[in-house]
């Protein structure tokens, strides 16, 4: 039976002993390192899936496992170079939908900014007809303003009538004392005749009888002059009042034809988005909408464009005609063709701190504003929805095809590590490359097609 050995007893309170050597304390060690290795690991296995994963779908053949290496069959197929671009839809052809705006009569205080009660609509994204009634005001007000002024136009009209005939009497009255100046003056000159056989006193009370007379007249033919000309200034006067009435009769009229609002072109219904109550909502039947503001836009599904803002970086590689695939983010599974219609001359601003003074360099990104025309009709295709076009920058076709991950580059030069002979070991050979894209690249020389291609690092298989 063994035992355990004994320690050696120390005593330090003992003179010229000395004590006992004790370790220093060791600081805890953090663990991001191991942590963070921890983290590549698993972001490398989750990279490996997914190369694994691509080039077993991208190539025909799939990807096979040889030695422990990952590998693909080079094909022959269609290299696409894209460029990938996102934006928005939005309709070239469009008529937008505004409340009238109405104007206000003589006896109608303000101007024609009043909310419009909405009372019918047509709803959203329904096709409408060129000349269909798409929005209806209430036009009770209106109704009422056109019935006052008709009773307004008939007293109009009879007041003219009333101020003719008044006028036509106070004339007839002016013209009656004409006359009776006139047989005044024509009798005293008759009876200035016998002055031969009269005295002399007499015939001086004709003479200014009849001077008298004459002067009566005269002043009754200019008197009529000038009542005539005020009589046509106050017929006028009424006439215009009539004539405003009337106007005012078809302005209320005009108003109640604009509370009916028709589409000048045909399309889909769109309704806008604006700041009502503390909130941004689309307009509906019953509210109130002010004069002049846009509500609904009527847009042709046959003409839609997709606008976009391109890097600087990347706009030199856009020409205008070149096709696009358009994918919208509301069916990820459907395409539709487009073309490149427009590239702006001009950047304009994009994200990035300003710069300070006259010395600044303003935005740090710049962008160019795009259009794709969407060369497909379909009524899927509305305004504002979110898309992309993927820009084709070159097509070639019929090429040698491989993965870019079993190519490698060394400087300008590219070489694979092909699979081949009894023993199955990579072999490393040159290669020249014509074009190439994110996951493709096309292989002009150096191989042939069904030629097994490794995936990954080769040297490092070796290795284990």
């Amino acid at each position: 039976m063994s035992t355990a050995p004994s320690l050696p007893e120390f005593e330090p309170d003992q003179p010229g002993t000395p004590a006992p050597l004790r370790p220093e304390p060791v600081a805890p060690r953090r663990k991001t390192g191991s942590r963070r290795s921890l983290w590549l690991i698993l972001g490398a296995a989750a990279l490996g899936a997914a190369a694994w994963q691509w080039s077993g779908s991208a190539f025909d053949g799939g990807g096979t496992t040889t030695g422990g290496i990952q590998t693909v069959a080079a094909t022959r197929g269609e290299l696409k170079r894209t460029l990938r671009v996102g934006g928005s839809i939005v309709a070239r052809r469009f008529a937008p939908i505004r409340a009238p705006q109405i104007r206000r009569g003589r006896r109608v205080g303000g101007g024609g900014g009043a909310g419009l009660t909405l009372v019918s609509m047509a709803p959203a994204g329904s096709m409408v007809k060129a000349g269909a009634i798409v929005a209806e005001f209430d036009r009770q007000s209106q109704e009422q303003t056109i019935d006052s002024q008709r009773a307004n136009l008939v007293q109009a009209e009879a007041s003219i009538d009333r101020q003719r005939a008044n006028l036509m009497i106070e004339m007839e009255a002016l013209k009656q004392q004409l006359v009776v100046a006139q047989g005044d003056f024509h009798k005293t000159e008759l009876d200035l005749r016998t002055a031969a056989v009269k005295s002399e006193i007499e015939a001086q009370l004709l003479q200014a009888q009849m001077e008298e007379s004459k002067a009566t007249a005269e002043e009754l033919e200019a008197e009529i002059a000038k009542l005539e000309r005020s009589h046509a200034a106050r017929l006028r006067q009424v006439e215009l009042e009539r004539d405003m009435e009337r106007i005012d009769l078809q302005r209320a009229e005009t108003n109640s034809e604009l509370l009916e609002i028709r589409t000048p072109i045909a399309g889909i219904v769109v309704l806008e988005t604006s700041f009502r109550g503390g909130s941004f909502a689309q307009t509906s039947v019953g509210d109130q909408v002010n004069s002049g503001s846009l509500f609904m836009r009527v847009v042709d599904p046959s003409d839609m464009v997709l606008q976009t803002q391109v890097n600087q970086a990347d706009i030199h590689l856009l020409r205008v005609g070149q096709l696009a695939e358009i994918h919208l983010d509301a069916y990820p599974d459907r395409t539709w063709k487009g073309r490149v219609e427009s590239v702006a001359a001009m950047a304009g601003g994009g994200a990035g701190m300003p710069g300070r003074g006259r010395g600044g360099s303003g935005t740090y990104v710049r962008n160019v504003a795009v259009a794709v025309n969407i060369l497909d009709s379909d009524p899927v295709i509305i305004p504002d929805l979110s898309a992309s076009a993927d820009v084709v920058l070159e097509t070639q076709e019929d090429v040698l095809l491989a993965p870019r991950e079993a190519l490698s580059q060394i400087g300008e030069d590219w070489y694979v590590w092909l699979l081949g002979g009894e023993d199955q070991k990579p072999e490393r050979r040159a290669v020249e490359v014509s074009s190439w894209t994110d996951t493709q690249i096309a292989v002009s020389a150096g191989l042939k097609e069904g030629d097994k291609l490794a995936v990954g690092h080769v040297e490092e298989a070796e290795d284990k």
